[in-house]
């Protein structure tokens, strides 16, 4: 089996992923085939628990790697959530980990886990870049996008503007509102939408965030921490 590593192991330097993974997985796989040797000889008492799971991280390590290099991280998952169990810190598991949870728009926590674990991979590239958009995304989420709000375009006129503004208010307010959210989380909702009129009903205030907040925070992304809106 040593060989057939090896072998996986060059496939992957020259970035032939695909056929590192019909190595690895499969009923006929070397993933499959070290667990069955593993779970046999553990039985008979010729291998210790820490050399099998030494093998078996190995060989999850390699195949959670192929996949996240595929960037196919739906097959990526088993292995890799597998491989963290052995090893949290683990590059390529933590990737696949970390990417999953920002497509559940779980930025926060993406941010901590990339974070984390460039104490142990301070130089990686993909790991930079990953943390870097998980910062971003999670900077972006927590500002306030008054056109979102008042569920307007970019571009709608001032009586596009007053007439969303009139019904969102009239739908929200604390004293007529029939739905089922608490009476804390509408006069939340109740809020921003006057302070996204505020500042979008008022010319000077809506230039204003068109130029600085808007233009460099949602567009490109530049952090902003306070231009005088809101």
């Amino acid at each position: 089996m040593a060989k057939q590593i090896e072998k996986v192991k060059k496939l992957q330097e020259t970035k032939l992923h695909n056929s590192a993974t019909k190595l690895l997985v499969g009923s006929d796989g070397l993933l499959e085939q070290a667990r069955s040797e593993i779970k046999s000889l553990l039985s008979q008492g010729y291998l210790t628990p820490s050399a099998g799971s030494g093998l078996l991280t190995t060989l999850l390590t390699l195949t959670c790697d192929s996949y996240v290099s595929l960037n196919n991280h739906r097959l990526a998952t088993p292995y890799c959530d597998e491989l963290l169990t052995h090893d949290p810190t683990s590059l390529p598991a933590v990737l696949n980990k970390a990417k999953r949870l920002i497509e559940k728009e779980e930025y926060d926590q993406a941010t901590i886990l990339l974070e984390k674990t460039r104490e142990h991979h301070p130089h990686d590239q993909r790991l930079q870049n990953m943390s870097h958009e998980a910062q971003m995304l999670l900077r972006r989420s927590k500002a306030k996008d008054y056109y979102k709000v008042l569920g307007v375009s970019r571009d709608a006129d001032e009586r596009e503007i007053k007439k969303a503004y009139r019904r969102l208010s009239k739908e929200w307010h604390p004293d007529t509102y029939t739905g089922d959210l608490s009476k804390e989380e509408v006069e939340k909702k109740y809020a921003s939408i006057s302070e996204a009129w505020e500042v979008l009903g008022n010319e000077e205030l809506r230039a204003r965030f068109d130029r600085y907040v808007y233009v460099f925070y949602f567009i490109f992304s530049y952090p902003v921490d306070d231009m005088g809106v809101g």
